[in-house]
């Protein structure tokens, strides 16, 4: 958040941080919350075991009070960017689940992003290759959302896309067939699954809205960039893309993802930031 607020570039400061070994990279991604059922509990856990000895862990307690705000960080964000009012309009959530490769929704930032989204009048379309059940049987049991079957499926008419959890078909997907799909063309990046070089070059004109920084750029589609200190031609002809000047992305947080060598054979690898196999 602060280096949103100053210009500065949180995944350069991640790296920088990183290269300190008693630090490491591992786990320095910014984003919009952690969850699941052991790191929140384990925190609670002990800011109540110092209580009650009489001591007060005030670093714990921040992380904790941070954490939370995190949680509805991307729920701000799209409410400035329609100004208050989201009465009506359709959101497509992609992800429900706290992290990848479970249905486990226990903390997950998606369960704030859809309570808050359905107070303020708005229609939520949601889609999560395994949290549906979980979600329809008890988190969203009385809540009246929308559940689809695919990635694609789910963001028909919405006014914006807001990704919530960074699963790997998530990774590279058709933007001109979500071009096609979204009503306003707007994406609320919440886990920073694409690299802000590539989609610089993907898109001829957009407006790019970063926990790091506020970008406005017109860029030639077939402008190369540098990726991991390499010149990358990043010339993309695929599907015959033809992308107009109107595109928005909404990129709201600042992590990167590694594709997985077992990805399915469609993966770009140029979309995602390069960095270490993340544990689950």
């Amino acid at each position: 958040n602060l280096c949103e607020i100053v210009g500065a570039d949180v995944n350069m400061v991640r790296k920088g941080i990183g290269t300190d070994a008693r630090i490491g990279s591992r786990f320095l991604y910014a984003g919009c919350g952690y969850g699941g059922s052991c790191f929140p509990k384990d925190v609670k856990a002990l800011v109540k075991t110092a209580a009650n000895s009489g001591y007060q862990m005030r670093i714990l307690e921040a992380v904790e009070a941070v954490n939370e705000e995190q949680k509805s960080i991307l729920f701000r964000k799209l409410m400035k960017h329609f100004r208050g009012d989201i009465q009506g309009k359709r959101i497509a959530l992609w992800g429900l689940a706290f992290k990848p490769e479970t249905d486990d929704m226990r903390e997950a930032s998606s369960i704030i992003i859809v309570e808050n989204l359905l107070k303020m009048g708005a229609k939520v379309n949601v889609y999560d290759p395994k949290a549906m059940d979980v979600a329809k049987e008890f988190y969203f049991k009385d809540l009246d959302v929308n559940y689809f079957s695919d990635k694609y499926s789910v963001l028909e008419d919405a006014d914006a896309l807001i990704l919530v959890t960074e699963w790997k078909e998530f990774r590279s997907p058709n933007f001109n067939k979500i071009k096609s799909l979204l009503k306003n063309n707007i994406i609320f990046d919440g886990r920073n699954q694409y690299k802000n070089s590539y989609m610089k070059n993907f898109l001829k004109f957009f407006i790019c809205i970063l926990i790091a920084f506020t970008i406005i750029a017109t860029v030639n589609a077939s402008e190369n960039y540098v990726n991991e200190n390499k010149e990358i031609n990043n010339s993309y002809n695929e599907n015959n893309l033809n992308i107009n000047n109107n595109y928005t992305l909404e990129n709201t947080s600042n992590i990167d993802t590694t594709p997985n060598s077992q990805e399915k054979p469609d993966i770009n690898e140029n979309i995602l930031i390069k960095r270490p196999n993340k544990p689950y």
